[in-house]
């Protein structure tokens, strides 16, 4: 039997993958890939499908920290149980790249990054860890200016109406 087909990505693994590690996994693949897959638990592949990071319990095992190569990782959420997952990709936008636009109106004169996350959550999760890991080339400027934009009321992406969402970093 033959391939009449194409193969996008082979992932290997030095060991057998347990039940959540590849339900995990398929979510990478279909976000990255925006595919239709049989346990989809993140609804946002369509446009921010890079960087898949997932923490989740299927009743056996728990993943309870993850970052992959971007600048972010989730970990210790404080209430994750079976069946619950929390799941973050985002537009691989260049982490170089800022703008001035929908910027709250407290914050006239400030920048935020382009590139933005979508987080995805399965059953409720608890508070959660975000680290952001901002070492490198990129001039971040002083840590005491980060504040943390989030778009929880329409999730349209626009973040001039995060007033009362606005987190000091």
């Amino acid at each position: 039997m033959y391939l009449n087909g194409y193969i996008a990505e082979v992932v290997i693994y030095n060991s057998a993958l347990n039940n959540l590690e590849r339900i995990l996994i398929e979510n990478y693949l279909g976000a990255k890939y925006n595919m239709t897959i049989p346990t989809d638990l993140y609804a946002y592949q369509a446009t921010h499908n890079i960087g898949l990071i997932a923490l989740g319990n299927n009743g056996v095992n728990s993943q309870t920290a993850a970052k992959g190569a971007g600048v972010l990782e989730l970990n210790s959420p404080s209430a994750m149980a079976s069946g619950e997952y929390l799941i973050a990709a985002h537009t691989n936008d260049d982490l170089d790249l800022f703008t001035t636009a929908d910027i709250p109106a407290s914050e006239v004169g400030s920048q935020r990054w382009t590139r933005t996350w979508k987080v995805d959550e399965t059953g409720e999760v608890g508070t959660t860890n975000l680290v952001f890991y901002l070492a490198g080339g990129n001039n971040f400027g002083l840590s005491s200016t980060y504040k943390l934009l989030v778009d929880n009321t329409t999730q349209d992406g626009n973040f001039s109406r995060c007033n009362s969402n606005l987190r000091s970093l």
